[in-house]
């Protein structure tokens, strides 16, 4: 599956609710009320949509942990469901990255994915730089 929008509309669109001091569109920098905006204006581009979400519980269930059961649950699901052969994740600080890797080949290793490529690439990167991958899974 590949998204074929046109970068400049894609950008476009979203900018309308990204929030002015905001150097991109990102979920955790949202209002309520901007959300909304956001997943009108997403669903507005007439993609297909999977949403995994997961929320940190307690001490046990950390923010990683939720991050890592989400991808647990949706690499498997854009693979053999979706034909995603690359999914591109923004690239964190050195130790997450480290971390995302090692879950990544876990997940290989443990059969729950087997060809999807995952990049890990500056958020402040666009589409038109996304040839030359950053860190590749």
């Amino acid at each position: 599956m590949r998204c074929d929008l046109d970068e400049d509309f894609t950008r476009s669109r979203l900018n309308t609710v990204k929030p002015r001091n905001a150097s991109k569109l990102h979920w955790r920098d949202m209002q309520p009320k901007l959300r909304f905006k956001a997943i009108d204006a997403i669903s507005g581009l007439g993609l297909t949509h999977v949403i995994v979400a997961a929320i940190p519980l307690g001490d046990w269930n950390t923010a990683e942990r939720a991050r890592r059961k989400c991808l647990e649950t949706l690499l498997p699901v854009l693979e053999r469901e979706y034909s995603v052969d690359r999914l591109v994740l923004e690239r964190r600080d050195k130790a997450q990255d480290a971390r995302d890797i090692r879950f990544i080949d876990a997940l290989r290793s443990r059969r729950f994915i087997d060809s999807i490529r995952v990049d890990l690439v500056a958020g402040a990167a666009d589409a038109t730089s996304l040839s030359a991958p950053g860190e590749r899974l």
